[in-house]
């Protein structure tokens, strides 16, 4: 990310101090392309917001699909998932990002292949009274997961908070006597967050402008910013055999997203334009550039689900749990304690 704001620095600025006109109205037609440069970052910053929101909307809603009896009331399950959730990056369709100033081809090659993020999942349920043949279990699950990562240049804040309800319908109970269980889960989640990304830069460059060489000179703060808001039905439906104390499962699952994605890529910098030696002159100026934008999520998501769930002891059960949409899916292991 350094590379963009070292080569592309468009902005209106205030020259605060210069030593000759010519190098004052160079440094102006230097950074009077702001408009430009503003465009091309509220492209890359919508392209990647999009990007992210989607992962952290499907990391959330991912996970805590296990297949057991749901809870008789006034039983209860608790326990809780981790996992991780990859995205395979789509490079093509970042490549053709149509920008101004900033070389895309080149920004194309410093991207990751893919994007992940890691999330716990706690949750507790218990059982509902239930229709004739019919059982049910309410569960509630609250995540407020922070960290702050810094380093000598750069620094990374993520936070994310999740809240969300589930209700679980058993239609078929896996026994003996039946060929296998059937789930339904409806759910409603809130998420909401941030992603701030800061790096500093101290950076020089030769540049030449109007048939001038310079020196461009640039001291200052990369900011990549993300927040989010969002809201999110599920609908899934799990089917499980268990084999003694090995139940495997499949299901399908879609997801009805609504909400905010809201990003922006800018710097804040001193910018300084001096001449070559044995010349002396240079003016210098502050310099802020923010491409901002808002976004929604992908209205839907649909998913592939398998696992298994572990039984050795008695109310105590282990689970694998494999979420599939896509370019993007989700591996959590999981802990569950259910009684009765």
């Amino acid at each position: 990310m350094k590379k963009i704001f070292t080569i592309f620095i468009f902005s209106f600025v205030l020259v605060l101090n210069s030593f000759s006109a010519k190098i004052d109205d160079d440094l102006n037609e230097v950074l009077t392309g702001s408009n430009y440069l503003i465009e091309d970052f509220k492209t890359i910053s919508g392209f990647l917001t999009s990007e992210i929101g989607n992962l952290i909307g499907f990391t959330s809603t991912a996970g805590n699909n296990t297949p057991a009896n749901v809870c008789a009331f006034p039983g209860i399950s608790f326990g809780g998932n981790v996992g991780v959730t990859v995205a395979q990056f789509n490079i093509n369709g970042f490549k053709s990002l149509s920008l101004d100033y900033i070389p895309v081809e080149e920004l194309a090659e410093k991207m990751p292949p893919n994007l992940g993020i890691f999330v716990i999942n706690p949750y507790l349920k218990t059982g509902l009274f239930g229709l004739p043949f019919l059982k049910a279990d309410i569960g509630i699950k609250y995540l407020p997961l922070q960290f702050n990562i810094k380093a000598t240049d750069t620094s990374l804040d993520y936070k994310n908070y999740l809240f969300g309800f589930d209700l679980r319908t058993q239609f078929l109970e896996d026994s003996l006597l039946s060929p296998l269980g059937l789930l339904a889960i409806i759910s409603l989640d809130f998420i909401s967050g941030h992603f701030i990304f800061t790096n500093t830069q101290q950076s020089t460059e030769r540049v030449n402008v109007n048939s001038t060489d310079y020196d461009l000179m640039i001291s200052g703060t990369n900011k990549w910013t993300i927040d989010w808001n969002m809201r999110s039905i599920g609908l899934k439906l799990i089917a499980n055999k268990s084999i003694a104390f090995f139940s495997p499962f499949i299901g399908t699952g879609i997801n009805l997203n609504t909400g905010v994605l809201n990003g922006n890529i800018g710097m804040d910098a001193e910018v300084t334009l001096k001449e070559i030696p044995p010349l002396t002159g240079s003016a210098t100026g502050k310099s802020g550039v923010i491409g901002t934008v808002s976004k929604e999520p992908d209205s839907m998501d649909f998913r592939l689900i398998a696992g298994f769930e572990l039984g050795f002891f008695p109310y105590v059960k282990f689970n694998i749990v494999y979420e599939w949409g896509g370019e993007i899916y989700s591996l959590n292991g999981g802990l569950k304690i259910q009684i009765p």
